[in-house]
Parts: structure tokens; sequence; C-alpha cells
């Protein structure tokens, strides 16, 4: 049961992380394809395909994903250690 209680003091670091690159991820798409808010908010909720993509709304994709669950996964490896 520890573990568990580490892990779970420990995931709010790549929340905040998650959270702050799907903002960063609207904002591109928004400046990129001149959307209003409702239709930035349908291409991340993935109810609209089409939007001209670049590579810094590619690579904001990859890093909201990449960068917390590495995050979390070296976190909870501290937790795990004796």
């Amino acid at each position: 049961m520890q573990l568990h209680e580490c892990a779970q003091s420990v995931a709010e670091a790549p929340i905040l992380l998650f959270f702050c690159g799907t903002v960063l991820s609207g904002y591109l798409i928004r400046q990129r394809n001149g959307f209003d808010i409702w239709q930035t908010i349908e291409v991340l909720l993935g109810k609209r395909r089409t939007y001209q993509r670049s590579l810094a709304i590619n690579l904001a994709h990859a890093g909201t994903i990449v960068l917390p669950l590495v995050l979390w996964v070296y976190l909870t490896f501290d937790c795990a250690a004796p």
C-alpha cells in the first residue's frame, strides 16, 4: 500500500504537465487554423479531424503524451526504491 500512496503523491506534476501541453496544443491549433474556441475544443476532443497540422503542433501533441509519462515513470521508480 505504501507504493500506491507514493505513486499518487507524485502524480500531480505529470497531470499539470499534461494540462499545460493540452493548452499549448490548443493554442497552436487555434493560431494555425484561425478557429474559434469551440472549434479548437472539438479538435482537442477528436470530434473535428480536418485541420492543418504543422511541425510545432505535432511536437506539442507528442510532448503532451511523452513528457508526462516519462516524468511519472521516473518519479514512481523513486517510490519503488528501498
